[in-house]
C-alpha cells in the first residue's frame, strides 16, 4: 500500500532557522527631523551649508562666534582725547629729565668744590635742583592722565571680549604704578590685556623693551637721587654719566610707549567703526 502524500510544498534542504530578515535601509536618507529646540534646517537637506557653531550661535559650542565677538564695539568710549593728553604729559616728563641729565654737569662741579671745601651738596643751589624741583608735579599730571587712558581701554577690552582670560581688572591701571612689589609686572599684565584685544595678532610688539626701559629709569632715578646727595665727592661726579644713561632709558620708553597708546587707541576706533 502506497503512503498518502504531504499536499505542502516540498522545501529544499533544512527549515530556516532564527528571526525574518530586516528590511532594507532606503537608498535616499532620511528627511530632516529638526531638533525641537533648535530652528528648523534651511532648505536643501542635512546638514546646513554653515558651520554648527555659526548656524546655532556661540554657545551651543562653548566659542565666540564671528559675528558675537565684538557685538558691543559700536558702544565704545575710546579715550582719543586722553590718549593726546597722557602723550604729552609722557614727552614732558622726559624732558624734564633731558633738563636734568643738561644741567647735572655743573651741578656736580659745583657740588665737588662744596664737598672739598668742607660742606655738602645741599648748601647749593643749582639749575639741577630746580629741575629736580619739576620732576614732582610734571611726573604725577603724567601717572594720572596715562593711568585714566589705561583704565579706559582697558575697559573697553572687557566689552570687546569679555570670554578673554584677562590677568588683571581695570582697578590696576591706577593702583599698579606705586603699589610695592606687584608694581614690577602689574602695569605690564594691564597694558598687555588691552594690547591683545584690541590690536591685531600682527602688531603686538615692543612690550618688552618699553617695560625694561621704564623700570630701568625708575632704578637711575633713584640712584642719581642718591649720588646727589653723597658726601663723597668721587661720588658726586658719576652724577652727569647716570643722568645720561636715564635719559636715554627714558627716551626708547617714550618712543615704545607712544607707539603703543597709538596703536591700541587707534584699534578701538577701527573697531568701533565697524
Amino acid at each position: 500500500m502506497t503512503e498518502p502524500q504531504d499536499p505542502r510544498p516540498q522545501q529544499a534542504g533544512p527549515p530556516p532557522t532564527g528571526p525574518p530578515p530586516l528590511p532594507r535601509y532606503p537608498t535616499e536618507p532620511y528627511p530632516t527631523q529638526p531638533n525641537p529646540t533648535q530652528p528648523n534646517p534651511p532648505p536643501g537637506g542635512w546638514p546646513p551649508p554653515v558651520a554648527p557653531a555659526a548656524y546655532y550661535g556661540a554657545a551651543a559650542y562653548g566659542c565666540p562666534a564671528p559675528a558675537q565677538r565684538f557685538a558691543y564695539a559700536s558702544q565704545l568710549k575710546v579715550p582719543s582725547g586722553l590718549a593726546i593728553a597722557a602723550l604729552i604729559l609722557a614727552s614732558a616728563l622726559t624732558i624734564v629729565q633731558l633738563a636734568l641729565a643738561a644741567t647735572s654737569f655743573a651741578a656736580a662741579a659745583r657740588y665737588r668744590e662744596e664737598i672739598e671745601a668742607g660742606g655738602s651738596a645741599a648748601d647749593v643751589l643749582t639749575a639741577y635742583d630746580f629741575a629736580i624741583f619739576l620732576l614732582l608735579p610734571v611726573g604725577l599730571g603724567a601717572y594720572a592722565l596715562n593711568s585714566a587712558w589705561l583704565y579706559g581701554v582697558r575697559k573697553n577690552a572687557g566689552l570687546l571680549q569679555p570670554e578673554y582670560q584677562f590677568r588683571r581688572s581695570p582697578v590696576w591701571a591706577w593702583l599698579g604704578w606705586w603699589v610695592p612689589i606687584v608694581s614690577v609686572w602689574f602695569p605690564l599684565q594691564v597694558v598687555k590685556d588691552a594690547q591683545e584685544v584690541s590690536v591685531e595678532r600682527g602688531a603686538t610688539r615692543g612690550l618688552a623693551l618699553w617695560w625694561t626701559c621704564w623700570l630701568s629709569w625708575i632704578v637711575l632715578n633713584q640712584a642719581t637721587g642718591a649720588v646727589a646727595s653723597s658726601t663723597d665727592p668721587d661720588v658726586v661726579g658719576a652724577l652727569p654719566a647716570l643722568e645720561v644713561v636715564a635719559t636715554l632709558v627714558l627716551g626708547i620708553a617714550l618712543w615704545r610707549w607712544i607707539v603703543l597708546v597709538r596703536t591700541i587707541t587707534g584699534g578701538q576706533e577701527a573697531l568701533r567703526r565697524r
